[in-house]
């Protein structure tokens, strides 16, 4: 299984891809999709914890612990069904990480937003600007956007379950 991730880059993980391409398909399939297997791009914003809810939900699971996630299972059948406008994302292994290398942030379609834990903060139109090159976080025009995603941050870096949705 490949997962792109949020910067659009490539990465491998191992979580038994046969078979989850083979939940993914049946799931597919059952609901009508003719063109299960095939491969598809989307807009919408997803991340690991999709993926875990996925599976779970394919897999006919229950749980041990509140999902923060939500199944891709009715993307699966419709496109163009309801998904969320904004995900957190934060830095990996903080706790082998100094104060300017750890990170929270909230990603939306066209905007990007990351606060170090030193208090530095970043914006990115990413629309504008998908390299991230260009930092507008002291640009008085994203003053809006900037307070909107500072906001989400901290809404988002201690959520769990339904309350890291953001429609």
């Amino acid at each position: 299984m490949t997962i792109f991730l949020e910067n659009g880059s490539r990465a491998a993980y191992r979580i038994s891809a046969s078979v989850v391409r083979a939940l993914i398909r049946e799931r597919a399939r059952s609901l009508g999709n003719s063109h299960a297997g095939v491969i598809q791009t989307r807009g919408q914003l997803v991340n690991n914890l999709d993926v875990v809810a996925t599976i779970v939900e394919l897999a006919g699971a229950s749980p041990g612990a509140t999902l923060d996630g939500h199944s891709l299972g009715p993307r699966f059948a419709d496109s163009n069904a309801p998904w969320r406008s904004a995900i957190a994302f934060e830095s990996p292994s903080a706790h082998f990480l100094g104060p300017a290398e750890r990170y929270t942030g909230v990603r939306t379609a066209t905007r990007k937003y990351i606060k170090f834990d030193t208090g530095v903060e970043m914006l990115y139109d990413l629309a504008a600007d998908p390299h991230e090159s260009n930092s507008k976080t002291g640009n008085a025009a994203y003053a809006g956007d900037l307070a909107l995603l500072r906001g989400l941050n901290e809404k988002l870096k201690s959520c769990t379950g339904e309350t890291c949705w953001v429609p």
